[in-house]
C-alpha cells in the first residue's frame, strides 16, 4: 500500500520540530560568511550586572577570504607584539542590547597581517572596528556550552574594504570551565565570566537569518530511518511487481 506523501511530510516536520533547540528564540541566528576571522578558545566573556556592560576578549588567530583569497595568522603588531580581540556594550537586565560605547567603536582588533602570501606585514596595528546593533543569546544546557551572536554595523580599521560597509556577524562559543565556577546561566540579574572562543564575518546571505540555526544530526538519523521504514518496503513492493 502506497502511502500517502502528507503523511510522510507531517511526520519529517514532527522529527524536525522535536530536534530543533526548543529556545534558540533568544539568538538572532546569524552565521559569519567570508571573509572571517578566527579567535580562540583562551578568551573571555563577562558580564557586569551593575553597569550592564559585557565584555567580549580575546586573540584572533587567522583571517580567511575566500574573495580575494586570503589565508593567513594574525600576528602581534611590530610595535608591541600585542594583538587582541575586543567587543564591549550594554544590554539590561532581560539581555536586550541598550547601547556601544560613547565614544568609539564596540569591536576592535588589533594585530599585523600578510594578505597576499609574500611574507611581509601588509596591515599593521588597528584591523577591523565596528558597533554593535543587536544581540542575541542562548543558554546552554548544564554543563554545555552557551552562544551568543552579534550584529555590527560602520566598519573601520585597515581590512574595512573585504567587507564593503555591509554588516558583521560575531558568532561566540561559551564552554563549561572549572576556571570559571560562575558562568552565563540565563540571566543578566548578577555578574557572570566565562570561557570564549568565536568567528567574525559579513553576515551570510545564503541562507535568511532565520534558518542559520544549524540542524542536529540527530535529524538527519531520524530523517533516514524514517526513509527506510516509508520509502523502502514500497521499493521493495514494486521490484517484486516488475520481477
Amino acid at each position: 500500500m502506497k502511502l500517502p506523501q502528507s503523511s510522510v511530510r507531517h511526520s519529517l516536520s514532527l522529527i524536525l520540530a522535536l530536534c530543533s533547540p526548543m529556545s534558540h528564540a533568544g539568538l538572532l541566528g546569524l552565521t559569519p560568511d567570508f571573509p572571517v576571522v578566527e579567535f580562540s578558545d583562551s578568551g573571555t566573556i563577562s558580564y557586569n550586572a551593575s553597569s550592564g556592560v559585557l565584555d567580549i576578549s580575546g586573540s584572533p588567530s587567522s583571517l580567511f577570504s575566500a574573495e580575494p583569497f586570503i589565508l593567513s595568522e594574525i600576528l602581534g603588531t611590530t610595535q608591541d607584539g600585542v594583538k587582541g580581540v575586543n567587543i564591549s556594550f550594554q544590554v539590561d537586565s532581560a539581555g536586550n542590547f541598550v547601547s556601544g560605547i560613547a565614544n568609539g567603536p564596540d569591536l576592535i582588533i588589533t594585530g599585523s597581517v600578510d594578505v597576499d602570501g609574500d611574507s611581509s606585514v601588509d596591515y599593521d596595528g588597528i584591523l577591523l572596528t565596528a558597533k554593535v546593533s543587536q544581540f542575541g543569546f542562548l543558554n546552554g544546557s548544564a554543563n554545555g556550552a552557551d552562544t551568543f551572536d552579534l550584529r555590527l554595523n560602520n566598519i573601520g580599521g585597515a581590512l574595512a574594504y573585504l567587507y564593503s560597509n555591509m554588516n558583521l556577524a560575531a558568532s561566540i562559543t561559551s564552554e563549561a570551565s572549572h576556571s570559571y565556577p560562575n558562568p552565563f546561566a540565563g540571566s543578566f540579574g548578577g555578574d557572570w565570566q566565562g570561557l570564549a572562543k568565536g568567528t567574525i564575518g559579513l553576515v551570510s546571505t545564503s541562507l535568511p537569518d532565520s534558518a542559520a540555526v544549524p540542524i542536529l544530526p540527530a535529524f538527519w538519523l531520524w530523517a533516514g530511518a524514517l526513509a527506510a521504514v516509508f520509502i523502502g518496503p514500497a521499493r521493495r513492493r514494486d521490484h517484486t511487481l516488475k520481477g
